[in-house]
């Protein structure tokens, strides 16, 4: 099933990137952010404040309204228990509608809502060995930041993200969180 929805995904993205919708604006993102984890469990085990990179794909499909595709990392190091060390690592992929309303001829604010995959891994550490844990789950984010053209076609992108990203490992954690950050693009 991991496949398929993989690949569906891809087949997403490609169909973004390709030239059926000439006349529709395309933009393209380059984002990092501190992801703020909403789990206290979760941050006390690894960190106050992560950092996050991200690429986005947006693509206009009718005056004011984008369809998006984003794929983001994350890498934390923590401990996990009384005895070593662990090593989190999250790439997500989430897709969905954004809303666009230009406040002047350089300034454009959005806000959006998606679905989320999660693809993560876990390796911890002990005296004794370690052990693996490769988790796949569903989740929900909310967007919203603020665009500001430089030139006509670059931008600069300031960002409020909102991710709900629940998985299970020996209960349901909520790896997600508040990201906050800042980008560059490029619309076409």
């Amino acid at each position: 099933m991991n496949k398929k929805i993989s690949k569906e995904w891809l087949f997403f993205l490609v169909c973004l990137c390709l030239p059926i919708f000439a006349q529709a604006e395309m933009a393209i993102k380059y984002r990092t952010a501190a992801l703020f984890p909403a789990n206290s469990r979760f941050s006390h085990l690894y960190e106050d404040v992560i950092p996050n990179y991200q690429f986005e794909v947006s693509k206009c499909i009718c005056p004011h309204v984008a369809l998006w595709a984003n794929a983001d990392f994350f890498s934390t190091h923590g401990k996990a228990s009384k005895c070593g060390p662990s090593k989190m690592g999250s790439f997500n992929l989430s897709v969905g509608p954004k809303w666009i309303y230009p406040l002047s001829c350089r300034l454009e604010w959005y806000i959006g809502v998606g679905a989320n995959l999660a693809m993560t891994h876990v390796k911890n550490k002990t005296p004794c060995g370690g052990h693996h844990k490769h988790k796949t789950a569903v989740g929900g984010v909310f967007k919203s930041g603020i665009n500001f053209y430089l030139r006509p076609h670059l931008f600069l992108d300031m960002f409020f993200d909102y991710l709900y990203q629940p998985v299970h490992f020996h209960k349901w954690v909520d790896i997600g969180g508040a990201k906050i950050g800042g980008g560059i693009g490029y619309s076409f």
